[in-house]
């Protein structure tokens, strides 16, 4: 199949669009730049939400995965110009070439979502036709980069481990090969619908940070912190435009976590995902030098 992979470049993107090319698809990259190491696909320029429509035509996908998403809501018209006028265009040249349309959201994504991530994804998923549309709906992605890698730096670093609103919000995750795995088959078949992808058992906030703990060779030591004081504040060094391991949108969503019914979907799919265990030792397997 002629794949169109918009974020070729971010952490799922260039891990799909490698297993991609290995099944033998023939892949074209939408990207802001061209990356240094090139995979073995055809790039197009393009910043959304300045599509380059012809280019994409040219090149004629039969599907197209649209993984691009501005996560850094400090602009928040350039975020919603990027998220929502984007997926728009996108979705726009899909319907005039005949693609299927592939969608990656998140499991942030729903009705009570609070975050500026999560009501964006929930917006663009409402613009699509759920007979004809695909949507991946992964839970917290576990692998060597994203958020996952930005977390457990800082639990390594940290003498402690910081809990906010609790700690007992629940979690679903996924093995980052395991949900490249249902976006294969997903498209392999140009399933409609939304598809949750995770473990099939939640686990508390505390026990995930507690495991990326102990994986790390670390005792766990936890500290409650309450969520509205670390949200001012990360509003405020997001502001002095300081480096943070995570966004105080990020933390919004922690806020108003919710847990999806997977099994009907893995089932579908025919998956067997790792546990939320199995996948931090896989990632965490080196020491903490080597690793983090």
């Amino acid at each position: 199949m002629r794949i169109l992979v918009t974020g070729a470049n971010g952490f799922l993107g260039r891990k799909l669009c490698e297993a991609l090319i290995t099944e033998g698809h023939e892949l074209a990259g939408l990207v802001r730049e061209i990356p240094s190491e090139q995979l073995e696909l055809s790039y197009i320029v393009s910043e959304l939400p300045d599509l380059d429509v012809s280019a994409v035509k040219e090149w004629a996908p039969e599907a197209i995965v649209h993984a691009a998403f501005d996560m850094q809501f400090t602009n928040l018209k350039k975020a919603e110009a990027v998220n929502l006028e984007g997926s728009a265009a996108l979705l726009k040249l899909a319907r005039e070439m005949g693609a299927y349309f592939l969608f990656v959201s998140s499991m942030s994504c729903h009705e009570e979502a609070v975050s500026t991530y999560g009501r964006h994804k929930l917006s663009v998923e409402r613009s699509l036709d759920l007979s004809r549309d695909g949507v991946i709906r992964p839970g917290h992605i576990i692998g060597e980069g994203g958020i996952f890698l930005r977390t457990a730096h800082s639990i390594q670093k940290l003498p402690f481990i910081p809990l906010f609103f609790g700690g007992k919000q629940l979690i679903q995750t996924v093995a980052i090969e395991d949900i490249i795995a249902a976006m294969s088959e997903v498209l392999k078949n140009k399933h409609a619908g939304i598809f949750h992808i995770s473990e099939i058992h939640p686990v508390a906030l505390r026990e995930f940070y507690g495991q990326i703990s102990k994986n790390l060779g670390k005792t766990p030591r936890f500290i409650h912190f309450p969520g509205s004081a670390a949200l001012f504040l990360l509003q405020f060094f997001e502001k002095m435009k300081l480096p943070l391991p995570i966004t105080s949108d990020n933390l919004k969503g922690l806020k108003k976590l919710k847990t999806f019914e997977v099994t009907d979907d893995l089932a579908k799919l025919g998956l067997s995902p790792k546990t939320m265990k199995e996948s931090v030792a896989q990632v965490l397997h080196k020491t903490a030098s080597e690793h983090v």
